[in-house]
């Protein structure tokens, strides 16, 4: 009677685990006819029951399973999450596919350690696993796919929805995935770095756009250039001025022909931090770059007068108003400087002796020619920004210095208009 009833169990026993089989057998018929909903239903029962659940089999069935509810629009509704399950499906089938039962377990999305013991083993000729055909599919097949799903799903985020942190999860799990097909996806490490600055998570985006710019991403000089200058900008946001300029250097000496979106930037760095002498030098490279921009040439002009190379900053506004006629800027600092020196001619004549009314006259008909050079350039500014009341009141003494008191009194007459005296 005892071996009866153990007869019993042992084949009851037997049938279960032939059900539990039968039904990865019918998932897998299921996933090949495409009939993904009746194959998800017989493998979501495999992966609970202990039966199946520690065989690598039914795993790798399962990755494949939900990997083709992910991509497929008929089914998508199935498991929304069915990409990120995919993946952890993947990977548990990789760590029970080892022979070497001290290798079994390795827990590769959440434990670096068992990563990297994981990549020494698929790395070794000397690894075995109990189904090459399985590790062989899933890291030269299902790999690349599933990173590609990820990549469509970030980008959906990013733009679309604007969930930046769902976009960097995308990213990064198809990073991971590429790395393991022995793949550096460079554009995919600039997406995540666009996710991760909107996140203002600065120490993932330094990490990805230092591996962008030691690969040299980018179609032309200008774009990998640009990728400097993004490097650049994450380390200002650490708070870190030495890294943030070294990177702008670095990205102009290494492409040259590239660097305009890098010069202007150190330039207005030094400009802001006082260091004239090296937003010079900079901006002398700008020029010598992009001749025809006119707002290089203003900088440069600005540093002159800062410096009192008067000579030098007319040139350079004249420059700047030759390439950009209406450059408010420009007009108003050449008509400024020409009214400047008339202004400081007067001075000079104020303090010359009561008796020497000569030098007197002649110094005034010199402030007053000065004048008369400031009318056309301030004229223009005050046609481009016509409320600005510093440019009025420069044209109101300049009017009444060369005699003109018609347009004296109608600039005059503005000037009230607006509050002003």
């Amino acid at each position: 009677m005892k071996k009866i009833t153990l007869a019993l169990t042992l084949l009851f026993a037997i049938s279960a685990i032939y059900a539990q089989v039968n039904k990865r057998v019918a998932a897998y018929n299921y996933m090949n006819s495409g009939e993904f909903d009746k194959a998800k239903e017989q493998i979501d029962a495999c992966i609970t029951n202990p039966k199946t659940m520690s065989d690598y089999k039914t795993w790798w069935y399962y990755g494949r399973i939900y990997q083709n509810i992910s991509v497929n629009k008929n089914f998508q509704s199935l498991d929304p999450n069915a990409s990120q399950k995919a993946l952890e499906a993947y990977a548990k089938a990789l760590s029970m596919n080892f022979k070497d039962p001290a290798n079994l377990g390795l827990d590769i999305l959440n434990k670096e350690v068992d990563l990297m013991k994981f990549i020494k083993l698929i790395s070794s000729k000397e690894t075995k696993y109990l189904d090459d055909e399985c590790f062989m599919d899933i890291i030269l097949a299902q790999f690349p796919t599933l990173a590609n799903t990820f990549v469509n799903i970030g980008v959906i985020e990013y733009k679309d929805t604007k969930n930046y942190q769902k976009a960097l999860d995308a990213f990064e799990s198809s990073l991971f995935l590429s790395s393991l097909s022995m793949k550096l996806d460079t554009p995919i490490y600039y997406y995540a770095a666009l996710a991760a600055e909107k996140l203002q998570n600065f120490e993932k985006a330094d990490v990805f756009y230092q591996i962008i710019t030691q690969t040299g991403y980018g179609v032309d000089e200008k774009e990998k250039a640009s990728m400097y200058y993004l490097h650049a900008k994450v380390k200002l946001a650490q708070k870190d001025t030495v890294a943030y300029i070294e990177k702008l250097k670095k990205g102009i000496e290494k492409y040259p022909n590239g660097g305009a979106v890098l010069v202007p930037e150190l330039v207005n760095y030094y400009l802001i931090n006082k260091q004239s002498d090296k937003a010079l030098s900079y901006l002398k490279l700008a020029i010598e770059k992009d001749p025809s921009n006119a707002t290089y040439h203003f900088a440069q002009g600005s540093l002159y007068d800062d410096k009192n190379v008067v000579d030098s900053a007319v040139i350079c506004y004249k420059k700047a108003i030759e390439l950009k006629p209406d450059y408010f800027d420009a007009l108003y600092n050449l008509g400024a400087h020409y009214y400047n020196t008339a202004a400081d001619i007067i001075d000079e004549a104020n303090k010359l002796p009561a008796n020497d009314m000569k030098k007197y006259d002649e110094m005034k008909k010199k402030a007053d020619v000065e004048f008369g050079n400031s009318i056309p350039y301030l004229e223009k500014a005050h046609e481009i920004t016509p409320k600005d009341m510093n440019t009025m009141v420069m044209l109101k003494t300049s009017y009444y210095k060369v005699g003109n008191i018609e347009k004296h009194d109608q600039i005059k007459a503005e000037i009230t208009s607006e509050g002003g005296k």
